[in-house]
């Protein structure tokens, strides 16, 4: 565990959590993705308006309130603290006024909401806890961009495939204060290709550190591929074309 003295004073430790698990708790949010409004078309068929500023605005908040989500989650199995704290006169009277604001809609985890709306000041604490807790993009790219690998003299990662296509496939994205979580679908793909344990990486068993190096790995050694193949297909065009 990693342990982490907060502005308040109040000292606690992180323990890292798997990504799908608050991907499974986010599920079970009341949370529903705002759809695009109709308009009708002069020949009568009606279209989604994507562009729609109402609906535009419905999906800023509902990212809002699902990274919300998230960390409560986050913070309900990842971080630890001396709960004696929670039996505070200060803490007691902060709580009773939380239960009673039906606005800001705290749930029934005592600790979280101690964590959340009292011992947690300020944006950064947020970011860094989620950070250390949760196998995050900011963590994989260090390690992708650290490598160093060209084509034709070109950096790989700057060079665009001449044989790409868009599949229209959108993998869904949760980011949490700021921290983007790798998507679990990365995470079982790069887990297979290395021949690693499911159980063990969603258990927790090897370090979100590891885990960073194998889905670092896996993406360099995908679009590596992909430019060899390209490559191949580009002078297979050639020779076709001289015959």
């Amino acid at each position: 565990m990693l342990e982490m003295l907060l502005s308040s004073g109040v000292g606690i430790r992180i323990k890292e959590v798997s990504n799908l698990r608050i991907w499974h708790q986010l599920s079970k949010a009341p949370l529903a993705l705002p759809l695009p409004p109709l308009y009708e078309l002069d020949d009568g068929r009606e279209v989604e308006h994507t562009q729609s500023e109402v609906y535009q605005h419905a999906l800023v908040i509902y990212d809002i309130l699902r990274s919300e989500y998230a960390f409560m989650s986050l913070l309900e199995s990842a971080v630890e603290f001396d709960e004696r704290l929670m039996l505070s006169k200060e803490w007691k009277a902060t709580w009773k006024y939380l239960q009673a604001d039906k606005v800001m809609r705290v749930g029934t985890d005592e600790r979280a909401a101690f964590l959340q709306f009292y011992a947690i000041q300020g944006a950064q604490e947020k970011f860094d806890i989620t950070r250390k807790a949760i196998l995050n993009e900011f963590d994989v790219y260090d390690i992708f961009n650290s490598i160093q690998i060209s084509r034709d003299g070109y950096d790989i990662h700057k060079v665009r495939l001449r044989n790409s296509f868009n599949a229209g496939v959108v993998i869904e994205s949760l980011s949490i204060e700021g921290v983007q979580l790798i998507n679990p679908l990365d995470e079982a793909t790069a887990c297979k290709e290395f021949h690693l344990s499911w159980l063990d990486w969603t258990s927790c068993v090897y370090s979100n550190n590891f885990k960073a190096n194998v889905v670092a790995m896996q993406r360099l050694e995908r679009i590596v591929s992909s430019h060899q193949s390209d490559a191949e297909q580009i002078h297979s065009e050639k020779k076709s074309k001289a015959k």
